[in-house]
């Protein structure tokens, strides 16, 4: 998920259960306090979810930490998810990996939020071929990307996302 012009969603940007997801080079945009849809968070983990989350901006009015940002839980359903998937629980537990993001201006440290079962120390991929253990992989183990950095992504995003810009 790379590209895209957030602005005005209160949360899940995305929501993330069993799966992989890499979220770069974003633009997210909202308030806390006027409008319809308040802001609450980006990105959530819960049950099984790795995120990759890196050189994203976010622009939130009222938005102070990242608390504002990152939220999510992995459940108790790790049991259900290693019975279905014959594999473990670090497998089916949740792991965000987040660098170079900024919350209004500032660099985005996410290592003081408290999300319930969720790493957000480690890598969050499994590399290719293991599936056990403490997640090591990383997005260029699957594919080739090059992520841009944040400087101008506030304007250039909006100025290239959306109906028509293809």
């Amino acid at each position: 998920m790379h590209h895209n012009y957030l602005k005005g969603i209160t949360q899940r940007q995305p929501r993330v259960r069993y799966g992989m997801v890499h979220v770069y080079n974003n633009y997210f945009s909202g308030d806390t306090s006027v409008g319809d849809y308040l802001w609450s968070v980006a990105w959530y983990a819960g049950e099984s979810a790795k995120l990759y989350v890196e050189n994203n901006v976010v622009d939130v009015v009222g938005a102070s930490s990242a608390s504002n940002v990152y939220g999510g839980s992995s459940g108790s359903k790790s049991a259900a998810c290693v019975t279905t998937t014959g594999t473990t629980t670090a497998y089916c537990s949740a792991y965000a990996y987040h660098a170079g993001n900024l919350l209004n201006g500032a660099a985005l440290d996410v290592s003081g939020v408290s999300v319930s079962g969720v790493t957000t120390t480690s890598t969050p991929w499994f590399a290719t071929g293991v599936t056990s253990g403490a997640p090591t992989g990383k997005p260029s183990d699957f594919y080739t990307y090059t992520p841009a950095s944040t400087t101008g992504l506030s304007t250039s995003v909006p100025a290239n996302a959306g109906v028509g810009k293809l």
